[in-house]
């Protein structure tokens, strides 16, 4: 189904929805961000994160002081990510970035690219035609996104 001519100026935000293994910043009562940690333990309104497994206890932070990781070009660059296909091909799985494909018909791919004020990534058959498109701004929606295609790839920012 496709929307057209579709012009809400007033859409409300949605808030973020986090999972466990996201990544994301606490702002600290300072204002200060602090280094990027990813969730280990969920409940209502308080997660708890880590930073390094090694490191001990997990940080206890309510979930008001999370700050999402922006995506940005140069950041999907350094991953190597940016621009990029993964392609499911007759010989396993094609990674033009690193990874396993696990739930993927013969010749389905995906890329990601600048659109606009955020990023797309795109889920192609064979044909070239998309199939699914979601919109990306955060790190942690880029996670999601491979979670949702069974896309087997460390994400660390």
């Amino acid at each position: 189904m496709e929307v057209k001519n579709c012009n809400i100026t007033d859409a409300p935000t949605l808030q973020n929805h986090y999972q466990i293994g996201d990544w994301v910043y606490e702002r600290g009562t300072t204002g200060i961000l602090s280094p990027a940690m990813y969730i280990v333990s969920m409940l209502k309104d308080t997660l708890y994160l880590e930073i390094d497994p090694e490191q001990g206890d997990p940080f206890e932070v309510d979930l008001e002081d999370i700050e999402p990781i922006p995506l940005t070009k140069e950041w999907l660059q350094e991953q190597d990510i940016y621009g990029k296909r993964i392609v499911n091909d007759q010989y396993g799985t094609i990674d033009t970035v690193p990874g396993v494909i696990k739930k993927w018909d013969l010749n389905d791919w995906v890329d990601i690219h600048k659109y606009k004020d955020r990023f797309i990534a795109k889920f192609h058959r064979t044909d070239d035609e998309y199939l699914h498109v979601v919109y990306l701004r955060y790190v942690h929606e880029l996670q999601h996104f491979y979670r949702m295609f069974g896309i087997d790839k460390e994400v660390k920012p």
